[in-house]
């Protein structure tokens, strides 16, 4: 038998079971925002307009991030039991973790267009 009553988190449907399942509907509407990200790219003819546009899933997800920490702290208090752990192990309160990683590949793809150029201290060329 599950329950899903404070004193047992760890018994029958976890927290981690919870935000497993949340999650992954979640993850799968990803790629909505790589489709917000393309319309918004199709949009613009500038290369400044097009890393903008890729730029648009990742503060999304920074705003989501921001706005479950500041519920997990603020609305939903810690002693509220079920709710708060939960919340605190979802997808939404760690969403703007992947933000780097998005970043960092809007750069990547920057500098291998050559439309950011890094500094040639930088090290050495690839052949």
């Amino acid at each position: 038998m599950q329950n899903l009553f404070a004193g047992s988190l760890d018994a029958g449907i976890g927290p981690f079971d919870l935000v497993a399942r949340g999650g992954s509907g979640l993850l799968s509407r990803l790629p909505l925002l790589g489709l917000l990200a393309l319309t918004a790219a199709f949009r613009t003819s500038s290369s400044t307009g097009r890393t903008l546009s890729a730029l648009v899933p990742t503060a999304l997800l920074f705003g989501t991030g921001l706005l479950a920490a500041w519920v997990a702290t603020s609305v939903v208090l810690a002693d509220s039991g079920t709710a708060h752990s939960v919340l605190a192990r979802s997808f939404f309160l760690r969403a703007d973790l992947f933000v780097f990683g998005m970043a960092v590949a809007v750069l990547m793809v920057n500098i291998e267009d050559g439309v950011v150029k890094l500094p040639r201290w930088g090290g050495r060329r690839r052949p």
